[in-house]
Parts: structure tokens; C-alpha cells; sequence
């Protein structure tokens, strides 16, 4: 199980950006994080069974990363991929609120960059979903589309048979850490 909460001080949109990731991923659970130390989290995923909590930042007034943290005895270690976002598409933004009942599964197109192929592999092995190098879906009822894009490092999007629109959440990534650097948080959190 994966409890999903937010950074301390959440604007509406890091709030609706954790209902939705709840909808999508698999085995997960939200609750909203108030005044909870670290320690306070990682106690309130025990409470849950939650073995993996994953936390929303905010960087300038936005949902600005994705980190992702294993329990380890009652507090939280974090661990990668740290990813940082530069833009977020919630469902209610993109006109329709979807749950996944079922199998996810990741993807990536053939050939995926190096970076999305690190992250593919990354969120798999957190989320305990499997990843396929293609855009090919199996008998799963969603997909984690990971894409390179021009511009930024890579874009996350899930879709739902039998159309392949994306039903959101997008996420833009900026970049992704795989160091887990304590300067790469303070950096997000100002603003």
C-alpha cells in the first residue's frame, strides 16, 4: 500500500493532483497531511499499512515534485527517482474525473530515450507495476505513458483503453534526481 500526501501548506491544485494520482495508481490511499512532522507521516502509513508514501511538493505556489519515500522501522527514507515538474494538467482541468479499476501498466515508446527508459523503470519498480518498453498494453485497463519531449526531460500521462486520450493526470517533468540531494529540496521548497 502507498499513502499519498502533500508537502505542508497545499494549494488547491497539489490537492487535487493527489486525488487524482489516487484514482490512477494502483494500491494507494491519500490523506491530506495538516501539521504531520515526517515522522508523523511515516506513522500515519503504518496506521494504513502503507509500506511507501509518496509526497507532492509545492514550489511556487504549484505542485513543483514528486518524492518518494519507503518506511523503513517508523520513519521515512527517501529514495529515487525525485521527480520535478514544470507543469501540471489535473482532470478536472483536462473535463472528466476517471478511476482505474484494474491492471496499470507502464510504457514507453520503442526506442525511449535514455531518461524516460530510467524513469519507466524507476516508478515500476516503486509502484510495483510492471513497465514495457512499448507502447503495447497487454490485458492492463491503463497505462502510464512515459514520453520524451522536446523540451523537457519527459511527459507522464495515463490513458484508458479503448481510447488512448489521455485521461490525466499530465505531468511535465522538468528533471529527474536520482541522488536524493537534501539541496534539491530546499531548492523546490523556496518560493
Amino acid at each position: 500500500m502507498i499513502l499519498i500526501t502533500t508537502s505542508h501548506r497545499p494549494t488547491q491544485k497539489m490537492r487535487t493532483l493527489i486525488k487524482d494520482l489516487n484514482r490512477v495508481l494502483p494500491n494507494t490511499i491519500r490523506t491530506n497531511r495538516g501539521k504531520l512532522s515526517m515522522k508523523g507521516v511515516a506513522e500515519k502509513a503504518l496506521e494504513y499499512r502503507a509500506d511507501r508514501v509518496i509526497i507532492v511538493e509545492r514550489y511556487k505556489g504549484s505542485p513543483g515534485g514528486i518524492l518518494l519515500y519507503k518506511i523503513t522501522s517508523d520513519r521515512l527514507e527517501q529514495i529515487p527517482p525525485q521527480i520535478y515538474l514544470n507543469e501540471v494538467k489535473t482532470q478536472d482541468e483536462l473535463g472528466e474525473r476517471k478511476s482505474v479499476k484494474g491492471n496499470l501498466t507502464i510504457t514507453t515508446p520503442s526506442n525511449p530515450s535514455i531518461e524516460a527508459k530510467k524513469l519507466a523503470a524507476g516508478l515500476s519498480d516503486f509502484l510495483r507495476i510492471p513497465y514495457l518498453e512499448q507502447e503495447n498494453q497487454l490485458n492492463s485497463q491503463a497505462t502510464m505513458q512515459i514520453t520524451p519531449t522536446p523540451r523537457y526531460e519527459a511527459k507522464i500521462s495515463f490513458t484508458m483503453p479503448p481510447t488512448v486520450k489521455d485521461v490525466g493526470p499530465i505531468l511535465i517533468v522538468k528533471h529527474v534526481s536520482y541522488q536524493g540531494s537534501d539541496n534539491e529540496r530546499k531548492n523546490l521548497n523556496k518560493g
